[in-house]
């Protein structure tokens, strides 16, 4: 290595110490042998969300604020220089923070969904120009910092209307905008500079290479349209009012817990079809209920509106735990290994509406279970003469440009979930 090459070194090693390992969004990360990163928007539309109420019964109550597409947009431009005789490698676009850790690696903890580029042809410096399509289920669950739920949203400017003495009913009848920032990666990794042989680069072996980082704070334009069907009070809905609209007995679950038994699996890895796993509940009065269960921290389903005819009638609910996404995700890559037993400790919340009451009550936890699952090896049978053996990859060739998606793919609930109408701000679910 020459002294130029080490001097390039030292430089880049005293800007990235300047920000810092793991920088905060809008800090970019040299890295050791790039000279220069950056990302910024294309020249497209400002990414956006559309929100309609897709509620079949025009009230408040019966409100049910989707978005009306599946994707968001982004168009990015991601540019980066390597030092003199390294070579681009490789790059990826991210929804969400991507930073370098000490040793080179990336962390993607606070990254919900990437798009990775190769480039073979080695140059010194590369821009990549790309418009990332971004599932809205894959961004809705995660660190606090970079999850985007369209829905949720909604709902919390709705809560704060309610809450400064507004109605509902007019909130939901008006069209609405909000501005929500997010946070954008661009990372690349550039190689190790090479000698130079007969006046030219040797570019075989490239290797890994050292990432660099780039990140852009843009934002989101939520735009509700107005539903002007949607009938109710025009005065706010105070608390001592809601009651005022039950005419029958508070609904109350007075159990809820997972099946006893638990369908613990066993078997191959990703499965043919998720393992399905059932809830047994019961309460006093009429109304609705709502479950959320979650493995750890990470929400694996969210169910739909259920209703609830009284009676002490026992009711069951079965969901699909998402075993395939979540063996897909890279951070859970030892969730495969062969023959190993592996927790997933389950919590169950729920919440209940009252009949005739617009008003959800707050999130309780009411049941903890732990259900395993185990991988376990396959035989690979080849009929007509083949040998026969385990499976191994999958022999497909590499493609140009990668699609990795990070985080968790949620279960489509049977149907959307149904705004929830608040007397003030409820408590969030745990």
């Amino acid at each position: 290595m020459t002294r130029r090459h080490q001097l390039q070194r030292a430089v880049c090693a005293i800007v990235l110490l300047g920000v810092g390992f793991g920088s905060p969004a809008g800090a970019n990360a040299i890295g050791q042998y790039a000279e220069s990163i950056s990302l910024h928007r294309g020249p497209g539309l400002n990414p956006s969300v559309v929100l309609e109420n897709l509620g079949v019964v025009k009230t408040v109550a019966g409100a049910n604020v989707q978005p009306t597409a599946t994707h968001v947009y982004f168009d990015m431009i991601g540019e980066v220089k390597c030092i003199e005789d390294a070579r681009y490698i490789r790059s990826e676009h991210h929804f969400g923070t991507a930073k370098v850790n000490p040793d080179w690696s990336l962390n993607e903890t606070e990254s919900l969904y990437k798009v990775g580029f190769e480039h073979h042809g080695s140059p010194n410096k590369k821009t990549v120009t790309h418009t990332l399509k971004v599932p809205l289920s894959q961004i809705e669950n995660g660190p606090p910092s970079v999850a985007f739920d369209a829905a949720a949203i909604f709902q919390e400017k709705l809560e704060e209307f309610v809450a400064q003495g507004g109605s509902a009913a007019v909130f939901l009848r008006e069209d609405r905008f909000f501005k929500v920032p997010v946070q954008l990666s661009f990372v690349a990794w550039c190689s190790e500079p090479e000698k130079k042989t007969f006046g030219k680069v040797n570019t075989m072996g490239l290797g890994q290479g050292r990432p660099a980082v780039a990140h852009w704070a843009d934002e989101i334009t939520v735009k509700y349209k107005g539903d002007p069907a949607v009938a109710g009070m025009n005065t706010a809905l105070k608390g001592h009012n809601l009651g005022q609209l039950n005419h029958g007995q508070p609904f109350a679950l007075t159990t809820a817990r997972f099946q006893p038994n638990m369908p613990h699996y066993t078997g191959k890895c990703p499965p043919v079809q998720d393992p399905k796993i059932r809830i047994h509940y019961s309460g006093n009065g009429e109304g609705e209920l709502q479950f959320i269960v979650k493995d750890g921290m990470t929400k694996v389903e969210i169910s739909p509106v259920i209703a609830y005819q009284g009676g002490g009638a026992p009711g069951l609910y079965d969901f699909k735990y998402p075993l395939k996404a979540r063996l897909a995700h890279p951070l859970n890559s030892d969730w495969k290994t062969l023959n190993k037993s592996i927790e997933h400790p389950l919590s169950l919340q729920a919440r209940v509406r009252t009949a005739g009451s617009p008003a959800w009550g707050p999130w309780k936890t009411l049941d903890e279970a732990v259900w395993k699952h185990r991988c376990t090896p396959q035989a690979n049978v080849t009929f007509g003469g083949g040998a026969g053996g385990f499976k191994s990859g999958s022999g497909e060739p590499e493609e140009k440009e990668m699609q990795v998606v990070p985080g968790l793919t949620k279960p489509a609930p049977a149907k959307p979930l149904r705004l929830q109408v608040p007397a003030g701000k409820p408590p969030r679910a745990n």
